[in-house]
């Protein structure tokens, strides 16, 4: 047992994730990568109305659901990203296919096409949460001196979650017990450890915005009015640049509901 740690930890390797769903046919492969302490319920709204010409494979991302949760790793974007490799490499995808990402399945996606970019035809990113690690750090200095505003109130929230497993994990349940039947969220003791390093290592420490702007295939932008997690200016920003780059807003939170899921599959063509 110890020794076989020991191995894991030297050689950092890498797990298969658990497909919970694959279509099998089709001559497109989609692949759906849900957000931090969720599951692949998050896509169950758009998988009814996906066309049959494209080939569904929603898959649970490390560290959540019924995907391994190795505690050698950090849960880097990089960890997340090699696990997903895999994991198409094994379900044989024929390539280009395209991503589509729930908050921080979206930053996995951004690392999948930078490193295997003739791999993927289109990025779909859906309420992903785009920081530049340096406004965190200084957005938290701000909140701590009292100039509390939407974006640091955020940031501060984040250390909070961090520091605070128990309220977290309590706040969780209680939310679970109003929210409606297969409600995508999970998270519980067996996935502190993969949700506290992911939150850290993967949303609080990126380099997205820096990777998109090197990317060369269409990128698409879907993100709610009301969606109290992500900064849409950075958005414009990378759009500004880059003429491959799509924003598309709906009327929605940071949930993939109904009038979300018809925009994705839109946004496919």
């Amino acid at each position: 047992m110890i020794i076989n740690k020991l191995f894991n930890q030297i050689f950092r390797r890498t797990k298969t994730l658990n497909v919970s769903y694959d279509s099998s046919s089709g001559s497109t492969a989609v692949i759906f990568l849900h957000g931090i302490a969720s599951n692949s319920d998050t896509w169950k709204p758009v998988l009814p109305i996906m066309p049959k010409n494209y080939r569904s494979i929603t898959i649970d991302l490390l560290g959540f659901a019924s995907s391994p949760k190795p505690t050698y790793l950090d849960y880097t974007v990089k960890d997340h990203a090699r696990a997903v490799i895999r994991t198409i490499s094994k379900l044989k995808v024929k390539t280009p296919y395209i991503l589509v990402g729930h908050s921080m399945g979206g930053l996995i996606a951004v690392e999948i096409a930078k490193t295997k970019p003739k791999s993927v035809k289109k990025l779909i990113l859906v309420g992903t949460p785009l920081y530049n690690s340096k406004d965190i750090l200084r957005q938290s200095k701000i909140y701590k001196n009292n100039k509390q505003t939407i974006t640091n109130i955020l940031f501060y929230v984040y250390d909070l979650l961090i520091e605070k497993q128990t309220l977290t994990l309590n706040a969780v349940q209680k939310i679970l017990k109003v929210a409606p039947s297969g409600f995508p969220l999970m998270l519980d003791e067996s996935s502190w450890y993969p949700f506290k390093m992911s939150l850290k290592k993967t949303i609080m420490q990126q380099q997205t915005m820096l990777d998109i702007n090197r990317l060369k295939m269409p990128i698409i932008f879907l993100y709610g009015r009301l969606d109290a997690l992500i900064i849409a200016k950075n958005y414009t920003k990378l759009a500004n640049k880059n003429s491959n780059i799509k924003l598309i807003k709906t009327n929605s939170m940071h949930i993939v509901n109904k009038a979300m899921s018809k925009k994705i599959v839109e946004s496919l063509k």
